[in-house]
């Protein structure tokens, strides 16, 4: 049963740690308590930096309220967010545009926490706004 135990623990380290995703989880509170290598690079920081520090400290101020109230409907309604997109800001002060699926932690059916895949989508941002700019600029070539 140990080992049994033991390789699965492994199988899921692999993978989360594996992930090109980030990942990562915060307790009733918002304070992260996991995250892996891939969320540390997408915005710079270090594991010891991030862990124990609320995640709203990493949101980009215009995405602020928006994601805090969706975490605290999450939390307290048991209501998992899908799919949202929002801003957070690297270390070194640039945006990083995410993708994340957020989800409720619960043990013994209480909700403890909640955690999410997130996704670094800033290239396809940027790839939408350099497309948004020239069908602009052609449209205004047209009039």
């Amino acid at each position: 049963m140990e080992e049994s135990l033991r390789r699965s623990e492994e199988k899921y380290r692999s993978l989360v740690e594996g992930s090109h995703a980030g990942i990562a989880a915060s307790d009733l509170e918002g304070r992260l308590t996991f995250v892996n290598k891939s969320l540390c690079q997408m915005i710079g920081y270090s594991r010891d930096e991030l862990l124990g520090r609320h995640f709203g400290d990493f949101l980009h101020p215009d995405d602020k309220l928006r994601m805090l109230d969706l975490l605290h409907e999450s939390l307290v309604a048991g209501r998992d967010v899908v799919n949202v997109q929002f801003r957070l800001i690297h270390k070194k002060g640039y945006v990083v545009h995410v993708y994340a699926s957020p989800t409720a932690i619960k043990e013994d059916n209480n909700i403890v926490g909640s955690n999410a895949v997130i996704t670094d989508i800033s290239d396809r941002v940027q790839a939408e706004e350099t497309l948004r700019r020239s069908l602009d600029l052609i449209l205004a070539m047209t009039y």
